[in-house]
């Protein structure tokens, strides 16, 4: 192995305000990223490398700056057998907890690895011993104190299991320490849990694949489990296809599900949104996707309850692109970008703090001749500043076959060995490319609405509590730009209702502090008022929308459902009536997607 380490970088903001960068790190052989986190500043990644370690595979720990994305460490974990790293979790205090699978004593043993913020080994644990598992995902339980939840899927060859696979889960100090452990599953079925929340009053819900007793060959398997380890209700929810669930978000009156199935409604493979009630009842659900093919393998919930989605898609010649999606906090669709070259990328994780966006995985464009890993920044427009593009998404409606179970959910034990030391690889920055610090430390995105009006808003890059005014600039070209209205130093959006009769309108947003000033980019809005349109007449409102006659026109109500598509002449008059009990909340005409609300 030769101990190099390749890393491309692209950054968009400079200084502290650095946001959005692309980089790429690696060495002569294949090294891909499976997992990432970040909690207080702390930037922690694991994968799988060949370029490093004791073995032809070993388990790769790397921590990052999360601004810049500078290596701050990074080590590899393994005997001379294979080892691979699953996940990683970053606790408050500084601990950083890996878990995977490795080649141990003998059988294919699930490990776990807690190291200090600067990298240094405090624990090992090969868990259980002597048995066949695998280890797929750790979910920090930040309402318990010290503890993170373990969960995962096993084959133990022996006793200790319930059925062929099952699912099982356990808690773990930071120190090491394993507590309440779990089996979950049946006798004749195959089950493995692929997310789960643990909450504070300790009922949890575990989101499972289950194969053998459902309506297709996998389906989600949704199980409410109390305090004392009792499954208070189980559902599984499938059609004929293949159901492939990832994380479930738990909300106040609801829950949702999210995953991928294959085939799909849209294309051959799409991602599957589901909302359930808190007793597992069937709400809603929403499948997404082009017509080609996309794939989720991880989820995260941000601070408002929007969800961003990590995976791939494939491209028109049948590359990979990574991608992400992002839906608000009742699953709907807001936005999909993707970031792609020549080769195949993939997002395997993402991670989220503040407004940051981080997502992993592996390309093959940039780097070395194989696989290396992959590490965005971005916030929650999405935008990376290479090689990205935004991806329009097509969507149809859900109903799956809901189905009660009867599992098992068993208390169970095992021993604890300890596992092998870590070793440095020592990466050296071979390509890095970094933009001009005149870069905005303000991004600003401006949207056409579907009145006519251009909508505003705007991420500062850098904390500036002490912004008096905002100034709003337009102008028909970036070179006459004019300040048309000033706003409040705590204000993100702005709408402009008076456009002035030109194609095209450029806008820029200046904050203005005791000390200077902070300047965002300069958007362009097209403005093509020559377009058709047709009239939409719902109860007693008439509107006015755009209208693109080589594209259907589908209307949707407040909670997703489609009820109306309508194609037809321009300048017509589309007649709705009043009988839509959540109103019309969605728009989409091929490209262009437009929300309105109209409620009786």
């Amino acid at each position: 192995m030769r101990p190099w380490l390749f890393l491309m970088a692209f950054i968009l903001h400079s200084g502290y305000g650095q946001i959005a960068w692309l980089q790429v790190y690696g060495g002569t052989n294949d090294d891909e990223f499976t997992s990432i986190d970040v909690q207080n500043g702390v930037l922690a990644l694991g994968g799988i490398t060949e370029s490093w370690g004791a073995g032809a595979q070993d388990g790769w720990l790397l921590g990052i700056d999360p601004i810049s994305g500078t290596i701050n460490w990074s080590k590899t974990w393994g005997y001379s057998t294979d080892e691979w790293i699953y996940d990683v979790a970053v606790h408050q205090n500084g601990t950083i907890v890996y878990s995977g699978e490795g080649f141990f004593n003998g059988w294919n043993n699930a490990f776990l690895a807690g190291l200090d913020v600067t990298g240094n080994l405090l624990w090992t644990r090969l868990l259980p011993y002597g048995l066949a598992e695998d280890v797929w995902h750790i979910f920090l339980d930040r309402f318990q104190g010290d503890t993170l939840v373990v969960w995962g899927d096993i084959d133990a060859v022996f006793f200790w299991d319930i059925g062929v696979w099952d699912g099982y889960y356990f808690k773990i100090t930071t120190s090491g320490t394993v507590v309440n452990q779990y089996l979950y599953g049946g006798v004749f079925s195959n089950e493995g849990i692929h997310d789960m929340v643990w909450q504070p009053n300790q009922t949890r819900y575990l989101l499972n694949w289950s194969f053998n007793i459902g309506a297709g060959s996998s389906d989600f398997l949704l199980a409410k489990v109390d305090g004392a380890g009792v499954p208070v209700w189980q559902r599984t929810y499938g059609t004929g296809a293949t159901e492939v669930p990832w994380a479930v978000f738990v909300y106040s009156d609801y829950l949702l599900l999210v995953g991928w199935m294959d085939p799909g409604y849209v294309g051959n493979r799409d991602i599957l949104v589901m909302r359930v009630d808190t007793l597992g009842n069937f709400l809603w659900g929403m499948v997404y996707g082009t017509l080609n093919n996309e794939q989720i393998n991880s989820a995260h919930r941000m601070d408002d309850g929007t969800i961003v989605l990590a995976g791939w898609t494939t491209t028109d010649n049948g590359d990979e692109d990574a991608m992400l999606i992002f839906l608000d906090s009742l699953g709907r669709f807001r936005k999909a970008v993707a970031v792609g070259d020549v080769g195949d990328e993939r997002f395997v994780d993402v991670a989220v703090e503040g407004v940051s966006v981080y997502a992993a995985g592996w390309t093959t464009s940039w780097g070395s001749l194989g696989r290396d890993g992959l590490v965005v920044r971005t916030d929650t427009s999405g935008y990376i500043p290479c090689y990205w593009r935004e991806i329009i998404v097509d969507s149809a409606l859900y109903f799956p076959i809901v189905l009660n179970q009867s599992l098992f959910n068993v208390s169970r034990g095992w021993n604890e060995v300890i596992g092998p030391d870590v070793l440095d690889a020592t990466p050296q920055n071979v390509f890095s490319c970094i933009s001009l610090s005149q870069d905005p430390l303000v991004f600003l995105t401006a949207e056409l609405e579907i009145n006519n009006s251009v909508e505003l808003s705007w991420v500062p890059y850098v904390t500036y509590d002490d912004i008096e005014i905002w100034t709003v600039k337009r102008g028909k070209d970036s070179n006459s730009l004019e300040e048309i209205t000033t706003l409040s130093g705590d204000a993100l959006r702005w709408t402009d209702t008076d456009l002035p009769n030109a194609p095209e309108v450029y806008y820029q947003i200046v904050g203005y502090t005791s000390s200077g000033q902070v300047v965002s980019n300069i958007a362009k809005v097209e403005i093509n008022r020559s377009a058709s349109w047709v009239w939409i007449k719902y109860s007693s409102t008439l509107i006015k929308v755009p209208y693109d006659p080589q594209y259907p026109m589908d209307i949707f109500d407040a909670s997703g459902r489609k009820v109306l598509s309508w194609q037809g002449q321009p300048f017509s008059t589309i007649i709705i009536g009043n009988n839509i009990p959540n109103g019309i909340y969605l728009i989409v005409n091929g490209h262009k997607q437009s929300r309105i609300n109209l409620s009786q």
